[in-house]
């Protein structure tokens, strides 16, 4: 199987000649997917999807409309802030959150701005950016497609019923949904920002629900954990979306898929003065959804998807 810096690139082109309701794992092609999936999720934690199906100019167009919204003045993107951090769709400062050590008060803020958008019928920017709302409702509803897939697969890589994380993701997109569609923009830097010690564009950290999406620009930045501790470069690849395990599934399934730490660098000149973009959907299961070790043990508590998510995004957002 290929692989770029040791995270495994998965061709999942066989899910699209597959009805998501007869994808059983019956076919020799989706069970070496299925295989080939839980082998990188459960090692490394990440994998690189080729032949996802999102045509590559329904992604192009997503990463530059977001300059439609990021290049406005601070003062006009401040209109759109989120009203408090568990707000469902807006617009976050950059250094208002931070992701690395979410306990450590002294861990400065990630050099980021972000919007975030849950509910697809919420607010969003229409007055100064108008493009924004189609564009990525549009894009929303590829990646949910796609982050359904996934989850099918991934369960019969687990040897479980393909339908078994179906009931827990019924809302996504609406109000009572767990799942977030972030766009994440790095602003350049030049020499006049001050980068404070342990200052990163996205600080190290693993993602807080089940599985995340993520579509990042040729620029480059993200560095993912090795087994010695050490970050290697997930370089981005034309043509493929990252899926990588978060929290919330690791626990889901005591452990055997694998949360792993991941970050954003601050790169050296000249490559600081450009700016960065990345569109992430953190897949998350609906807010009341109960959380169970699915192999009926009791390695890890039940507890309520939204109130596991909240109890880390208050923390990151120094709240709590």
């Amino acid at each position: 199987m290929e692989s770029i810096c040791g995270i495994p690139v998965v061709d999942v082109g066989a899910l699209h000649v597959v009805h998501q309701s007869t994808l059983d794992g019956g076919s020799d092609e989706i069970q070496e997917l299925a295989t080939n999936i839980y082998h990188g999720l459960s090692t490394v934690g990440f994998v690189y999807l080729k032949n996802h199906g999102i045509p590559q100019n329904q992604i192009d167009t997503a990463l530059n409309v977001m300059d439609e919204f990021f290049t406005l003045d601070q003062g006009t993107k401040a209109k759109y802030s989120k009203t408090d951090v568990m707000a469902l769709n807006g617009w976050d400062r950059m250094e208002a959150q931070k992701l690395a050590n979410l306990d450590d008060p002294k861990v400065p803020g990630d050099l980021r701005e972000s919007y975030d958008v849950v509910h697809l019928h919420g607010a969003w920017p229409d007055e100064h950016a108008p493009q924004l709302k189609p564009v990525f409702q549009s894009l929303f509803s590829s990646l949910e497609a796609l982050s359904r897939q996934v989850l099918s697969v991934m369960a019969i890589g687990l040897g479980m019923d393909q339908r078994i994380f179906s009931e827990f993701f019924e809302h996504m997109g609406e109000l009572e949904g767990g799942t977030v569609i972030r766009l994440n923009y790095y602003p350049a830097l030049d020499q006049e920002t001050i980068i404070k010690p342990s200052q990163m564009r996205c600080g190290a950290h693993t993602d807080f629900g089940a599985i995340t999406l993520l579509i990042q620009d040729d620029i480059g930045g993200l560095e993912v954990q090795t087994r010695d501790g050490s970050y290697v470069q997930a370089t981005p690849i034309k043509g493929t979306i990252i899926v990588n395990i978060g929290d919330l599934m690791q626990r889901w399934t005591s452990d055997r898929l694998k949360s792993n730490f991941h970050r954003v660098h601050v790169p050296e000149e000249p490559q600081r003065k450009v700016a960065r973009k990345s569109v992430v959907f953190f897949c998350i299961p609906d807010k009341k959804a109960l959380i169970k070790c699915l192999d009926g043990s009791d390695k890890y508590p039940p507890i309520k998807s939204g109130e596991y998510i909240a109890d880390l995004a208050l923390k990151s957002y120094g709240i709590k």
